[in-house]
């Protein structure tokens, strides 16, 4: 069910895509875009409607049908930050679960945005590939502000979901859980927030989350690489050669400069590889770090 709402996600990202073009004014030479965008296209025409409305509207029908899929099979939400902060219904309602739907879907474009601002980081400003391109507008609107403002409104996007999971919490329409809470707090010296003001322990706990949530940008972009290299694979086996350059070219818009200094053995690229790892690595630094001040600040 978990794979289902992913894939139902990423079909929804393309109606929410078409909310910040406009393509009669735009020439899209690029395939990776030209396909998505008529296929949009194509719905918005049938029904008849205002393509704005429209997108709108299928973006609605796709997070409430996510929702009567739950409350039918009985599926356990769980909204995870960090792999640390763990968010499940505790009344399980179709609106509450529609609420988790809109979260859940909300989560996955910022973690998009977080790992087109990693990418961002290093990759090249002067690079233009069709890969590039097609990722820079499928963060739309995000891709079109200034690297300022684009922190600005990844830190508040990340803020407002914390801030609505934790409203939830305290209206007990959802229950909260931290991974390992007692295991960790019991290798840890724990601060001595008694004397501290109870504001400044709530804004810590509060960054606290907002900081793993942020981080699994971290994750996003390990689980889109090993899906470019999984994914390449098969399709060199199975001979295809428009999945595999599709494959290719993702792989190369992930690793950025990185991707022009491979690291080669005989025939093999362990480039993507050691990527991967230093990813795993980093984001289990975060994590670990987090859940840790997490724990002494309980």
């Amino acid at each position: 069910m978990a794979t289902l709402f992913v894939l139902i996600n990423c079909l929804l990202l393309l109606f929410w895509i078409r909310l910040w073009a406009d393509p009669r004014g735009e020439f899209y030479f690029n395939p990776f875009l030209s396909g998505p965008i008529r296929l949009v296209d194509a719905v918005v025409g049938a029904l008849g409607l205002p393509a704005k409305f429209t997108c709108l509207l299928m973006l609605a029908c796709g997070l409430v049908f996510r929702a009567a899929l739950a409350l039918r099979f009985g599926y356990e939400w769980k909204l995870s930050l960090g792999s640390i902060f763990d968010f499940t219904p505790r009344i399980f309602s179709f609106p509450n679960l529609l609420v988790f739907s809109v979260l859940d879907f909300l989560l996955f474009i910022a973690r998009l945005w977080t790992v087109y601002l990693l990418i961002r980081m290093i990759t090249p400003s002067n690079r233009r590939d069709r890969g590039t391109e097609a990722f820079e507008f499928s963060v739309r609107p995000f891709s079109l502000l200034t690297p300022p403002l684009r922190i600005a409104l990844l830190v508040t996007v990340h803020l407002l979901i914390v801030l609505e999971l934790q409203m939830l919490v305290t209206k007990q329409l959802a229950d909260f859980q931290m991974l390992d809470a007692g295991v960790i707090a019991g290798g840890v010296r724990s601060l001595p927030i008694a004397d501290w003001p109870s504001g400044l322990v709530s804004v810590l706990k509060l960054g606290c989350m907002v900081a793993a949530s942020c981080a699994d940008g971290l994750n996003a972009m390990r689980g889109a690489l090993i899906t470019c290299i999984i994914g390449g694979l098969a399709a060199m086996l199975i001979g295809n050669q428009i999945f595999r350059q599709i494959f290719a070219e993702g792989l190369t818009v992930i690793l950025g400069r990185f991707a022009r200094t491979p690291l080669v053995a005989g025939m093999m690229d362990f480039t993507p590889l050691i990527f991967f790892f230093a990813l795993r690595l980093i984001y289990s630094a975060c994590s670990g770090f987090l859940l840790a001040l997490s724990a002494m600040l309980s």
